[in-house]
C-alpha cells in the first residue's frame, strides 16, 4: 500500500475526494469529520469493480490527522476500531487485485512476446500463409493475380499483427497495474505498431493503385465502342466480378469508394442498355410474328384456293413463287422462317401432285404449260451438271495420295472458276465450295507431308516450308474474310428457307476449318524453327 501510494502521489486528486473535502471544511465537530471520512474510506472499498484505492490511502492519511485531536475516548475507540477494520480489509484487497494484476501482466507479456517473436521471423511466417483467392473469377484481375497475390498474402498477415496489437492496446487501458508497468507495454506495443502500420499503409496504397488501374482499363477498353447484345452480359458478370473483389481485397477508402462509383455507373448504364435492346427485341419479334402471320394467311389461302380448283397450276405457281419473293426481302425470325418454310414445302407438294396427275392425263398443251416443261428441262439440266461436278470432285478427292501436287492443283483452280461462273442456286454453290475447301485442304496436307519428311540439312526443304506456310496464312485469311461474309449474308435475312440452315452448318464447317489450318500453321512454324536453328 505504501508503495502504492508513492507512486500515485503524483496523481491528481479524485472529483469525489476534493468533494470530501470540501464538505469537511463545512463541519466544525472533529468526530463528525472523523465519521464522514471513515464513510469515505469503506464507499472507496466497496466499489464495483475495482476498489479506488487511491481515494481510500488519502482519507486514511487525512482521518489520521483528526485522531491527533481532542476527541471523546469512548467516540475515539469507536471510530479507531471501525478505522482498523477498513484499513486490514483494504491490505488484504489490495494483495488480492495485486496478484490478479500480476497474473494479467504476465499474460500480457505472453501476448506482446509471441507478436514480437513472430514479428521478428517474418518472412517465415509469410510463406506460411496460403494463396489468396478472389471470391469471383474476373478476367480483369487475373492477369495481374501474381501482383495481388504476393501484396494481399502480407497483408492478410500484417492485418492479423494489426489487430492483435490493437486487442492488446484495449485489454492494458482495461486491466488494473501499476503505471510503471503499463507504460513499458504501451512502450512495446508502440514499438510493434511502427513495424506493422506504416508497412501496412504502403501495401494497401499499392493494391488499391493497382486496382484503380485494372478497374479503369476494364472501362476503357469495354465501353470504347458499341457493344453487342451478346457481350452485355458477360460485361454484367465482369463487373459483378469487380465489385466483389473489391471487398476481398485490402483496399483504401479512397480506392474503394472511387471504383465502387465508377462500377457502379457502369452497371447503371449496362442496364439502360440492356433495358434498351430487350425492347427493341420485343418490337423485333412483334414485327416478325405480324410478317409471319401476314404470310402465313397468303399461303392459306392459295392453298383454299389450291384444294378448291379455283386457280390454275401455272397461276398458283406464279403467285406462290410471288409470296416468297416478298419473304426474301421481309425481316423474318428463325422460327418464322421453319414455320412458312413448312407451309411453302407442303404448297409445293400439293401444286405438284396436281401437276403430275394433270401430266399423265391425254390432252393438249398450251403455251403455258410448253413454256413450264421448258423451264422444267432447264432446272434438270442444271441440276446434271451440278451432279456430275460435284461427282467430278468426289472423284478427285479419292485420288488425291496418288495424283501429282501439280495436276491437282490445275484441277482445283478451274473447278472453282467453274463455280463461281456458273448459274447455280446458292445452296448447291454452297456445297460445292465446301467440297472444293476439302479438296484444297487435301492437297496442302499432302504437301506438308513431302516437306516435313524432306532431309533436316537441306535448304531448300526451309524455303519451300515458308512458300506453303504463306499459303496456308492466305489460307486463313481466305476463311475469315468467308465466315465474315456468310455471317453478314445470314444476318441481312437475304437466305431462303433452307438456305439459311445451310449457311449454319457452312458457318461451323468453316470454323472447324479455320482451327485445323492455324493448327497446321504452327506445326509448320516449329519445323522451320528446327530446321534453322
Amino acid at each position: 500500500p505504501q508503495a502504492s501510494k508513492k507512486e500515485e502521489h503524483h496523481l491528481p486528486e479524485s472529483e469525489s475526494f476534493k468533494a470530501l473535502q470540501e464538505n469537511l471544511k463545512k463541519i466544525p465537530e472533529v468526530e463528525k469529520k472523523i465519521e464522514l471520512v471513515i464513510q469515505f474510506m469503506s464507499f472507496s472499498l466497496a466499489q464495483a469493480g475495482s476498489p479506488h484505492f487511491r481515494d481510500f490511502w488519502e482519507a486514511k492519511k487525512t482521518c489520521q490527522e483528526f485522531f491527533k485531536e481532542n476527541i471523546n475516548p469512548t467516540s475515539r475507540v469507536h471510530f479507531w476500531a471501525t478505522y482498523s477494520e477498513l484499513s486490514r480489509e483494504a491490505r488484504r484487497l489490495k494483495e488480492i487485485f495485486d496478484e490478479q494484476s500480476a497474473f494479467a501482466c504476465e499474460q500480457i507479456e505472453i501476448a506482446v512476446k509471441s507478436v514480437e517473436n513472430e514479428i521478428a521471423d517474418f518472412e517465415r511466417f509469410l510463406q506460411q500463409v496460403t494463396s489468396f483467392q478472389f471470391s469471383a473469377d474476373s478476367a480483369v484481375l487475373a492477369q495481374n493475380y501474381a501482383k495481388y497475390d504476393g501484396l494481399q498474402r502480407e497483408l492478410v498477415l500484417l492485418n492479423t499483427y494489426a489487430t492483435r496489437v490493437s486487442s492488446l492496446r484495449k485489454e492494458l487501458i482495461k486491466t488494473e497495474m501499476r503505471i510503471r508497468d503499463k507504460n513499458k507495454f504501451f512502450e512495446r506495443l508502440s514499438k510493434l505498431g511502427d513495424l506493422i502500420f506504416p508497412r501496412r499503409k504502403v501495401l494497401m496504397q499499392e493494391v488499391s493503385q493497382l486496382f484503380i488501374q485494372d478497374v479503369e482499363g476494364f472501362i476503357k477498353n469495354t465501353f470504347d465502342h458499341e457493344l453487342k447484345t451478346v457481350q452485355l452480359f458477360s460485361i454484367r458478370e465482369e463487373i459483378k466480378a469487380l465489385q466483389s473483389s473489391a471487398k476481398d481485397l485490402t483496399l483504401n477508402t479512397e480506392a474503394f469508394s472511387k471504383t465502387r462509383a465508377c462500377l457502379s455507373e457502369c452497371w447503371d448504364s449496362l442496364k439502360t442498355i440492356i433495358d434498351e435492346r430487350k425492347k427493341e427485341e420485343h418490337e423485333q419479334k412483334q414485327e416478325f410474328r405480324q410478317h409471319r402471320d401476314e404470310f402465313a394467311a397468303q399461303l392459306d389461302e392459295l392453298k383454299k384456293k389450291c384444294e378448291e380448283k379455283a386457280v390454275g397450276d401455272a397461276q398458283a405457281y406464279d403467285e406462290l413463287e410471288q409470296v416468297i419473293h416478298k419473304m426474301r426481302t421481309t425481316t423474318l425470325g428463325r422460327h418464322e422462317i421453319r414455320l412458312l418454310r413448312e407451309k411453302v414445302t407442303e404448297l409445293r407438294d400439293i401444286i405438284a401432285s396436281t401437276l403430275k396427275s394433270a401430266v399423265s392425263k391425254p390432252v393438249n398443251k398450251s403455251a403455258n404449260a410448253v413454256a413450264k416443261e421448258a423451264l422444267h428441262e432447264k432446272e434438270q439440266s442444271k441440276i446434271r451438271a451440278y451432279e456430275a461436278l460435284q461427282k467430278k470432285i468426289s472423284e478427285i478427292l479419292l485420288q488425291v495420295e496418288t495424283q501429282e501436287n501439280e495436276l491437282l492443283s490445275s484441277f482445283y483452280e478451274q473447278v472453282t472458276k467453274e463455280v463461281a461462273t456458273s448459274s447455280f442456286p446458292r445452296m448447291q454453290k454452297l456445297e460445292l465450295e465446301k467440297e472444293l475447301h476439302k479438296l484444297r485442304d487435301a492437297i496442302l496436307e499432302k504437301k506438308e507431308k513431302k516437306l516435313l519428311t524432306l532431309p533436316s540439312d537441306t535448304r531448300q526443304a526451309i524455303s519451300e516450308l515458308k512458300l506453303l506456310l504463306n499459303e496456308r496464312k492466305a489460307q486463313r485469311q481466305e476463311i475469315k474474310e468467308l465466315l465474315e461474309s456468310h455471317r453478314r449474308a445470314k444476318g441481312s435475312s437475304g437466305f431462303d428457307f433452307a438456305e439459311a440452315l445451310q449457311a449454319n452448318e457452312v458457318i461451323a464447317e468453316e470454323k472447324a476449318r479455320l482451327e485445323k489450318i492455324a493448327t497446321a500453321i504452327d506445326e509448320i512454324e516449329d519445323q522451320i524453327a528446327k530446321l534453322e536453328g
